[in-house]
């Protein structure tokens, strides 16, 4: 028995120094948080997942020790749909050996056949007893329990640490939603009361109870994913409000019914990554926006009718009023015609390009000219 014992305590792995253990323990648990775009709808807490700290506390007595000592393990937490009390008590174990460190915090709570609302109301209010420490958080929840997690964040510590935040519920308001308006609106406030806030995720039906009150010259990121909601004259409007912006990835899902005058034009100095996807030309937007920095463009269609961008001059007089570098450039629309494609990749604008993906068939003659500009296209 004492010979593979001896052997054991010679091996590498068990003779590495703790901050190294400590790195590959970190880079082993980086991938416990999913997505919301990617949600696991059957009840778990980062505890199940395979890749969770407390795999890593059960191998030895020296990784069960690291692994406790070591907060940063233990200061991402995904909750999905808690149902039992083992959630609680293992949500309520990882927030404590957290030991303070901020926190990412991702909960999906929507209605389902598996969703249970007092449990996920108690998981909620322990998570908001930590509120101080929220980092980056994402609140995919049903909408009846908005309500307490107003409630339980009223009564808890202000949110300072909080710099990115999304929040959505899954469900039509119908009648609910005129109630829920101050509700909305009261969390919206509280997470723009925290000096940190750089990045919203604004994925509502009641837009406006997001907006109002927004820290207009602190916000960098916004990402705009209302259903229906979003026409270009808004996103215009919130271009205009926000002179700090760098990142704007926004869905425009409605008809324009405002156009403005040709004469205004917003002017946003710092925005370097536009996405945007439509169902509606883009043309108008384009007309009334100028981006010096911009590196980053993406312009996805979900239009049946019409081409994205119907005015093909209008993008060029963009880029040439814009004097921007674009580096990567994310193009789809099934309506454009290849003429249009020549025409926009000939633009002199376009030199600084690295990356170009468009999705769908061109010719080989398009095919041609993309690799003469030294692009590979995705076809």
């Amino acid at each position: 028995m004492e010979a593979p014992l001896l052997h054991s305590s010679l091996q590498p792995i068990l003779r590495l120094p703790t901050e190294l253990l400590q790195e590959i323990f970190t880079e082993y648990t980086r991938n416990t948080c999913k997505p919301l775009s990617e949600p696991d709808l059957s009840p778990s807490i980062s505890y199940d997942a395979t890749n969770s700290p407390f795999t890593l506390a059960q191998v030895c007595s020296r990784w069960h020790n690291v692994a406790l000592s070591f907060p940063n393990l233990w200061s991402t937490i995904t909750i999905s749909n808690p149902r039992t009390q083992a959630h609680l008590s293992h949500t309520i174990l990882w927030l404590k050996r957290s030991a303070g460190q901020p926190l990412d915090l991702t909960i999906l709570a929507v209605d389902s056949d598996s969703f249970d609302f007092y449990a996920a109301e108690q998981v909620l209010t322990v998570c908001a007893s930590f509120s101080h420490l929220w980092k980056t958080v994402s609140l995919k929840l049903s909408a009846t329990l908005l309500m307490p997690l107003h409630r339980a964040l009223r009564t808890s510590l202000p949110c300072d640490m909080l710099e990115d935040i999304h929040l959505h519920f899954n469900r039509h308001l119908g009648a609910l939603g005129m109630w829920l308006n101050p509700v909305i609106y009261g969390l919206w406030s509280i997470f723009y009361s925290s000096p940190s806030l750089h990045s919203v995720h604004w994925t509502t039906r009641i837009l406006d109870c997001s907006f109002r009150g927004a820290p207009s010259t602190q916000l960098e990121s916004i990402t705009l994913n209302p259903v229906d909601l979003v026409s270009v004259a808004y996103t215009l409007y919130l271009i205009s409000q926000f002179p700090n912006l760098r990142h704007l990835h926004a869905k425009v899902m409605k008809q324009t019914s405002y156009e403005y005058p040709p004469s205004i034009v917003f002017r946003v100095q710092l925005l370097t990554t536009l996405h945007l996807e439509s169902k509606f030309p883009i043309s108008p937007l384009l007309a009334h926006i100028t981006l010096p920095a911009l590196v980053d463009l993406s312009l996805v269609s979900h239009g049946e009718t019409e081409p994205l961008i119907g005015v093909p001059a209008v993008f060029g007089g963009f880029l040439r009023r814009s004097q921007c570098y674009i580096e990567k450039f994310v193009y789809y629309d099934p309506l454009a015609s290849e003429q249009h494609l020549q025409e926009m990749f000939t633009l002199p604008e376009l030199r600084s390009l690295k990356y170009f993906d468009f999705t769908g068939t061109v010719s080989d003659e398009t095919a041609l000219l993309f690799s003469q500009r030294h692009v590979s296209p995705r076809t």
